[in-house]
């Protein structure tokens, strides 16, 4: 038996779910059509609260379980937090379609999107 929560659903732009099942040692993505009437998603603004506070799937595979992504990256110049798997020169571009880069905030009314600063665990 599978379960999934719904606060495991990430929201799209083009409205759909995206959600990652794990059941008999795997995981599977599913995408749920929901229909028209789902909020666009706001850009991201490099806040960091999703990144900070879980991992996604990639660096999970890539680094096992850390209480912080290693992969989050405070830019000072730019004032805001980036993930250093979309950089990556060599799979960036696979990592980009596996996270759906570009697709928007899963957690668009969050208080961080209007405060992007550097922050610590827990702040």
């Amino acid at each position: 038996m599978l379960h999934v929560r719904f606060q495991d659903a990430v929201p799209t732009p083009r409205g759909c779910l995206q959600i990652q099942i794990v059941g008999d040692m795997r995981v599977q993505s599913i995408r749920i059509e929901i229909g028209a009437a789902v909020r666009v998603s706001e850009p991201c603004v490099g806040c960091g609260r999703c990144c900070l506070g879980d991992q996604c799937e990639v660096s999970h595979r890539l680094h096992g379980y850390k209480p912080r992504c290693p992969e989050l990256s405070w830019d000072a110049a730019a004032g805001r937090y980036v993930c250093l798997l979309m950089l990556n020169p060599e799979r960036g571009a696979t990592f980009k379609a596996e996270l759906y880069a570009g697709e928007g905030c899963c957690s668009p009314d969050n208080p961080w999107r209007r405060d992007v600063r550097k922050r610590d665990l827990g702040s």
